[in-house]
């Protein structure tokens, strides 16, 4: 649930605030507002009549939206610039710092937001080093403002294994991923797409870690799952027969890891272009 405030001072003045709902009522949170006039309230992702709010309330200074607002637009060009990559992630490295340094910032809505899309970028120009205290910083925030099972979190958590993961850090990835998934078992219908997608996560990790009949036996299990719950030509179900291809390669199986390979190159051939990258690494 999304929820943004407008308040306004005793003189009227108007101040944002950033919002954590945590999915439960507090009155507590509320007593910090008593003094305030709200001028709007908009929530989105539940009715209103019914969402359980627990609002972590925190004044955003006008100095936090005008840091957040400068490392937005440079994070804009920096996505969209030639650069080598090792060049935008020492520049990513201090944008980091200048939003942890703003008053507050640690805990601010808006700076959490710009870290995301930090995090994000480090991850796609293959800077693990970089996303993974950002995905830290996210963390700590989201923690103390979600509710355990919220998908933000579980979202924060994944990045931060997968930064992990990149930097080797097999066990601390792997330990991460296995919450993940149980918590998405908890709160998720069998069938939904993104238990698929952390069984996948967890999977890989531990065939790199040589754990190969528990990524086996996890990967068997996924795709009985994904039979009728998940189109043949899905690519979860591809990326799963690939990875349990990969666990059989690795066990001496061959023959199996063969089959299992010839069936998503022929998936990838009916739906995906000839130069797809999928496709071309099947072949």
């Amino acid at each position: 649930v999304d929820v943004e405030l407008r308040l306004a001072d005793s003189s009227g003045q108007e101040l944002a605030w950033s919002v954590g709902v945590a999915g439960r009522a507090a009155a507590s949170a509320r007593a910090e507002v008593d003094a305030k006039t709200i001028t709007s309230v908009h929530v989105s992702g539940a009715s209103e009549a019914t969402a359980e709010l627990h609002l972590a309330l925190t004044a955003e200074s006008a100095e936090t939206l005008a840091a957040c607002e400068r490392v937005g637009s440079e994070l804009v060009a920096l996505d969209a610039a030639a650069a080598d990559p090792r060049e935008i992630a020492t520049r990513l490295e201090s944008l980091v710092d200048v939003l942890l340094d703003v008053p507050g910032g640690s805990d601010s809505h808006a700076v959490c937001e710009r870290l995301v899309e930090l995090g994000h970028l480090a991850q796609r120009i293959g800077a693990p080093a970089v996303a993974e205290p950002v995905w830290r910083a996210v963390l700590q925030l989201r923690e103390r403002t979600l509710p355990d099972e919220h998908a933000d979190l579980l979202r924060t958590r994944n990045d931060l294994a997968a930064a992990l993961f990149d930097l080797g850090q097999l066990q601390q990835a792997a330990d991460i991923q296995e919450r993940v998934l149980e918590a998405r078992e908890r709160v998720l219908p069998e069938g939904h797409a993104d238990l698929f997608g952390a069984r996948l996560n967890l999977a890989l990790t531990l065939k790199v870690q040589g754990r190969l009949d528990e990524a086996r036996q996890l990967l068997e299990r996924s795709l009985e799952l994904a039979d009728g719950a998940l189109p043949d030509g899905h690519i979860y179900v591809q990326y799963m027969r690939a990875n349990l291809a990969g666990v059989l390669n690795d066990s001496g199986d061959l023959e199996g890891a063969t089959e299992l390979y010839r069936e998503v190159h022929d998936v990838f051939e009916r739906t995906l272009a000839p130069d797809a990258p999928d496709l071309v690494m099947a072949r």
